[in-house]
């Protein structure tokens, strides 16, 4: 390390680059363990990346200027431009790209790398390969109504990838004012019951601590599968480029300013669902109408994280279908295709199962 901490490319350049001393290949990190090995002879090799909390990835004070700094990424990297759907990724310097991970593009080419800030943590992947593709066959099979065509075709094999997000911690203070009505049912002299709603006006203070409010840090997806994989961001470890070997890791589109605007969009729904509920617990009010909240945010901090995906994708009837295996717990994402004629079967399977169930309940058809 340097003077200021910081890592240097030659401290880690030969772990990232180690070779099998077995067969010479490029030693790649094994998911779920502490362990390199070699996908060509088999060979392992322990090394020192125990999970170890206390070295998590720190939060960094939030500062509207900063959107670059410490680029270095502690290993000699190349960065892979996808001609046909710009993705931009990050390969350790002796890994091949030969396609892009995201749409299987082999228009790639090797561009000249930016200065970007360099990860703060990662997340490291849990979910092997095989298990990944393991998981994802079983989410397309069990689709009620995928059709059996889809489910027999050829997913393209499973990409390995880190995605880049930003975490948000933030204490935010509220003022708030809000209409809240009290119903009470009224009968008339005919027995006709109406509700009268008594309104007040209310208002108050709600202060909360958001705790790594997590923002995925690139622009380029479309696909809402890729926002809602949901990862436990408390299992980070303090970056180290080990954990990339034998992975591609996307460098975050999204500026930190932006992924803090991004953010505050999604804490200021979640603030207005917490007062409302506080309002109605508070007072017990059956509606609350107008709430209008001025809130306040101080102590903004942040932590750039690489977070595990494997990725993959099937086109059918000229349409991509994206997936998403989360490398940390398994979960798959992503949309099939419905097949109508199964729906219509099924539709027409329960009219047939009514029809010969209701009269038995003295039901007429």
């Amino acid at each position: 390390m340097d003077e200021l901490g910081n890592i240097k490319r030659e401290d880690t350049k030969k772990e990232t680059d180690k070779k099998c001393p077995q067969c010479g290949a490029v030693m790649n990190y094994k998911p779920g363990g502490a362990v390199l090995y070699c996908q060509f002879c088999e060979y392992e090799e322990k090394v020192e990346l125990e999970f170890n909390f206390d070295e998590a990835a720190q939060e960094t004070e939030f500062n509207p200027t900063i959107d670059s700094g410490q680029c270095q990424w502690g290993a000699e990297t190349k960065l892979i431009i996808c001609k046909s759907c710009g993705a931009e990724s990050v390969y350790d310097s002796l890994q091949v790209a030969e396609s892009c991970p995201y749409c299987g593009s082999v228009q790639v080419m090797e561009e000249k790398g930016k200065d970007t800030l360099s990860p703060s943590g990662v997340c490291p992947f849990q979910i092997g390969r095989e298990k990944a593709e393991e998981l994802l066959r079983a989410y397309i099979k069990d689709g009620w109504f995928t059709p059996s065509e889809f489910k027999e075709a050829r997913n393209k094999p499973v990409q390995g990838v880190y995605l880049p997000f930003w975490t948000f911690d933030t204490r935010a203070a509220c003022r708030y004012s809000a209409r809240i009505g009290f119903e009470k049912t009224v009968r008339n002299r005919k027995g006709e019951t109406r509700t009268e709603v008594t309104w007040k006006n209310t208002d108050g203070v709600f202060k909360k601590f958001i705790d790594d409010w997590l923002v995925l840090a690139s622009t380029r997806y479309k696909d809402p599968a890729f926002k809602e994989v949901k990862f436990d961001t408390k299992k980070n470890v303090k970056y180290k480029p080990e954990f990339l070997a034998g992975f591609t890791a996307e460098r975050y589109s999204l500026p930190l300013t932006e992924g803090w605007k991004e953010a505050q969009k999604g804490i200021a729904a979640k603030l207005s669902k917490d007062i409302e509920s506080k309002i109605r617990s508070d007072s017990g009010a059956d509606r609350v109408e107008n709430l209008r909240i001025d809130s306040k945010y101080r102590d903004i901090t942040y932590k750039y994280l690489l977070l595990p995906v494997w990725m993959s994708s099937c086109t059918y009837k000229d349409k991509i279908y994206n997936f998403v295996v989360n490398g940390q717990t398994g979960k798959v994402y992503g949309d099939t295709p419905t097949s109508w004629w199964c729906c219509c079967a099924l539709i027409a399977a329960a009219i047939i199962i009514l029809m010969l169930i209701l009269p038995f309940f003295g039901i007429p058809i």
